[in-house]
């Protein structure tokens, strides 16, 4: 997963400097194997990206990442069991805790959403749904007879990035999918 954590790491660094014509200077981290990989800590010397890392065992020293780590897991272990869903989905269960968190008024942003300040324009809230719930999903005409049921029953398990589409979980094969055509 370390050289995961570059690549995402160098794509985000990308979009700050196209979004907002900036570059990241610094990053603080704790003593995660992730970030101190050979060729990450190459890649902040060569970016000019000075490394800052906590004391061992003193997540205080990071602790408003780590509160929020711990709030946004707290939010997903319990949407993933009220929903009743495996525990294998626990990083969509995070990535929606995330997506809502995002779109909620905060005071460090003067009651502004993270998301407004983002995009610059009020996110749009009219299609949000609960995660874990039951959906329907649009079975495509190939993969069906004329008889067979249209939609199959499934769960919302968030929005699929990048994209103007839904993510559901298949109970029967154990799979995620990713469709525009759901009911909830």
């Amino acid at each position: 997963h370390k050289s995961e954590a570059l690549e995402h790491f160098k794509a985000y660094a990308a979009l700050i400097e196209n979004k907002f014509g900036r570059k990241i200077k610094k990053i603080r981290c704790d003593n995660g194997g992730e970030f101190l990989s050979k060729e990450f800590k190459a890649y902040l010397r060569e970016s000019g990206i000075e490394l800052e890392t906590t004391a061992p065992e003193s997540s205080a020293q990071n602790g408003v990442a780590e509160r929020l780590h711990r709030t946004l897991l707290d939010r997903a272990r319990a949407m993933r069991i009220a929903a009743g869903l495996p525990k294998f989905l626990w990083p969509l269960a995070v990535a929606h805790a995330v997506y809502l968190k995002n779109r909620l008024p905060t005071r460090a942003l003067k009651e502004k959403t993270p998301a407004e300040v983002w995009n610059g324009q009020k996110p749009d809230v009219a299609d949000l749904q609960e995660w874990g719930t039951k959906c329907w999903v649009l079975t495509s005409p190939d993969k069906r007879s004329k008889l067979d049921p249209r939609s199959e029953a499934m769960h919302f398990v968030g929005i699929a990035p990048g994209s103007k589409a839904w993510l559901y979980y298949d109970p029967r094969s154990r799979r995620v999918g990713k469709s525009r055509n759901i009911v909830f």
